[in-house]
């Protein structure tokens, strides 16, 4: 793939293929709901009554909530790109806790694959004529700065427990632990073998999901512990796209500036609430510090002979609600093409002016010729979402939840005319190499029998009314075929997940797994 854009590119400051393929890592390219949905094949039974399920569930399980949670914070189960050994190290430890905890319950806990664990019932009946799944992730996105607390203390206070994870997505893990061993205390009949996975690799590539799809067949329904209750039946498609630029440092001509650095943003689905550059100038470091000074949305500073360091702050938020954050790095890019008199032949100036003029602080792609509109789902959204030096690559991270009636290879390929047609109309050549893939919308039925077992699970648990409901966000829902997100947050709800100070309380904590367990008893009492 890279070799032939590299080729097509040939004469231009295009990384190699070598550091292309380095630089920008693997994005889903697959569609797991093109699979042949499976005959459900229910069979009658009684479920057990809904006040055992709660006596047991308040006897036996509320006040080991928050502790089990506590136990699985600590683990920092996401990816840090200065370690490579650091995620294998966490993801075995977080393993060896999830399955004591699964012991704990009385659950039979097994690593299927090196990143996905799956945890089952020790007492369901042999070849069940169905299979019931539930898919939550244990890896998590990096702390961020901004936090009052420990970020990974676990610590429970105020009726709280605090850290990374508490709501996305180890919180509701718990709490479905919780559910299946609340429901077989309770004796419920189980017509379905239920599985409990558990991905390691949702917050970056979804890699884990497809090699598991390809060793193991996915169950007949899974509800996702991974979005917004009532029951989320539709999804926007999500694209995941990189931009990459050769860099290295080099003098600037006379009069201009030239990128030292760039750093910004802490993963591709989070708005960045930081971002930052160092300039080198060569005669202009004066005058541009005072233009910078005049841009509301930066701060500049002298950061020795001839250099700048300018900084911009906005405020965090989830990709798929772009209009609850303020996007610093754009904000970044934006300043730098306006007033840093950049070098034009520098290394890092095409992709900072390419930025600002196609995506800036435009939220919907128009510039992209991407924008679109659905009746169900909303508008199509762009975040610019992170930017690092990679080795000699400077590398941007667009994440891009579109509407139905587009295609992840459509998205791609527009982003990647746009960078085309962007460098044509200032008569260079294209410097940029553009390239992603992603997951097509989820429409799932509203009136399918399990979705509206969900919905009467959820009311019956809470007391408050359920609909269907289309979010605006991508969800580890679309990871698996038939499935549904089912949770932890209420639709409409201000993001909790991806910012500083995340946290739980074991009010909630204890309500979820209640909501669970309704739903386990409710889906297992369909009719075939």
């Amino acid at each position: 793939m890279w070799a032939a854009l590299v080729t097509a590119l040939a004469g231009c400051e295009t990384p190699s293929s070598a550091e292309a393929d380095h630089a920008l890592s693997r994005t889903p390219q697959t569609n797991p709901h093109a699979l042949k949905e499976r005959s459900q094949g229910a069979v009658p039974h009684a479920p057990a009554a809904r006040d055992r399920v709660e006596e047991l569930l308040r006897s036996r399980y509320a006040e080991r909530l928050p502790g089990l949670l506590s136990a699985l914070v600590v683990h920092r189960t996401y990816v840090d790109e200065q370690d490579p050994a650091h995620e294998p190290r966490e993801r075995a430890a977080f393993f060896r806790a999830l399955q004591a905890q699964a012991a704990a319950l009385g659950l039979v806990f097994r690593e299927a694959t090196p990143r996905v664990a799956e945890i089952t019932l020790d007492s369901e009946p042999p070849g069940a004529p169905r299979e019931l799944g539930i898919l939550a992730h244990g890896d998590v996105v990096p702390a961020g700065d901004g936090w009052t607390f420990p970020a990974f203390s676990g610590e429970v206070r105020d009726g709280k427990v605090l850290g990374r994870g508490t709501m996305d997505d180890k919180g509701p893990l718990v709490a479905a632990l919780v559910a299946m061993a609340v429901t077989r205390d309770a004796g419920a009949a189980r017509p379905f073998r239920t599985r409990l996975m558990v991905g390691m690799a949702e917050e970056t590539t979804w890699e884990c999901m497809e090699g598991y799809l390809a060793s193991h067949a996915p169950p007949a329904f899974t509800f996702v512990i991974d979005g917004s209750f009532p029951v989320g039946v539709g999804e926007k498609g999500l694209a995941s796209i990189k931009v990459a630029e050769r860099w290295a440092e080099r003098e600037p001509a006379a009069g201009r500036c030239a990128v030292v650095r760039l750093d910004g943003g802490v993963a591709g689905n989070v708005v960045p609430d930081r971002a930052e550059a160092e300039l080198r100038c060569a005669g202009a470091a004066d005058a541009v510090r005072a233009r910078l000074a005049d841009e509301r949305r930066v701060q500049v500073e002298a950061a020795g002979a001839g250099r700048l360091r300018v900084r911009a702050t906005g405020k965090a938020a989830h990709a798929s609600t772009p209009e609850q954050g303020r996007n610093a790095l754009a904000a970044l890019m934006v300043a730098l093409d306006t007033h840093a008199q950049l070098d034009e032949d520098a290394p890092g100036t095409q992709l900072v002016r390419f930025l600002a003029a196609r995506v800036g602080m435009e939220l919907y792609g128009e510039k992209l010729g991407i924008a679109s509109e659905h009746a169900r789902f909303g508008r199509t959204t762009v975040n610019l979402g992170r930017l690092r030096h990679d080795g000699a690559v400077l590398v941007a991270s667009l994440n891009i939840r579109f509407v139905p009636g587009r295609t992840p290879v459509e998205v791609v390929e527009r982003v990647r005319a746009a960078a085309a047609s962007w460098a044509a109309e200032r008569g260079r050549p294209l410097g940029l190499v553009v390239d992603g893939g992603g997951l097509p919308a989820l429409d799932q039925d509203p009136a399918r029998p399990e979705v509206t077992a969900l919905l009467s699970a959820y009311t019956a648990a809470t007391g408050r009314p359920a609909r269907p409901v289309t979010l605006a966000g991508t969800t580890y829902a679309k990871a698996i075929p038939n499935a549904v997100s089912f949770g932890p947050e209420e639709d409409g709800a201000a993001e909790r997940r991806h910012g500083p100070d995340e946290s739980i309380t074991t009010a909630e904590l204890f309500e979820l797994a209640r909501i669970y367990a309704a739903g386990l008893t409710a889906l297992a009492a369909l009719k075939p």
